[in-house]
């Protein structure tokens, strides 16, 4: 491991011992390895063991960021304001909510064309709505 790449790693690990507020001491008790070992690893003298790594993971150390400098779910951040909405309506939601957003993905905007609709007759959808394309609506059964 290069020498800048060890410095940048160390740097990385004292930021998150401290986003944990952590001594060093602590941390290396965390991680099983001796004081000095952890304080070379963050001065960047020595490469930190993927050993440590996997250990300190478990007690929330963000692993992705000390080695790659990319937090954890930074790849979110990246979504528009609707986007995160969603999937913060998702990871709450329960599971009837879920399924729902499933089949919606299924739906028209995602190459479909037919949307089914069952259940008591006076069904309705209420809201702004945009129809594009030749579509098919099925409401209901056969008459009895």
């Amino acid at each position: 491991m290069n020498t800048e790449i060890r410095a940048l790693m160390g740097a990385r690990l004292r930021l998150e011992r401290e986003r944990l507020e952590l001594l060093q001491p602590d941390m290396a008790a965390l991680g099983d390895v001796k004081p000095r070992t952890y304080q070379d690893w963050e001065r960047g003298i020595a490469g930190v063991s993927a050993e440590f790594l996997a250990v300190v993971a478990a007690h929330g150390v963000d692993v992705c960021y000390i080695v790659t400098g990319e937090r954890t779910g930074s790849a979110e951040k990246r979504l528009s304001e609707d986007e995160s909405a969603l999937l913060k309506r998702w990871r709450s939601g329960s599971p009837a909510l879920r399924g729902y957003l499933q089949e919606m993905g299924l739906g028209p905007g995602s190459g479909g064309n037919t949307v089914a609709i069952g259940g008591d007759v006076g069904q309705q959808v209420n809201g702004d709505q945009t129809v594009t394309g030749p579509m098919t609506f099925k409401v209901g059964g056969k008459r009895k």
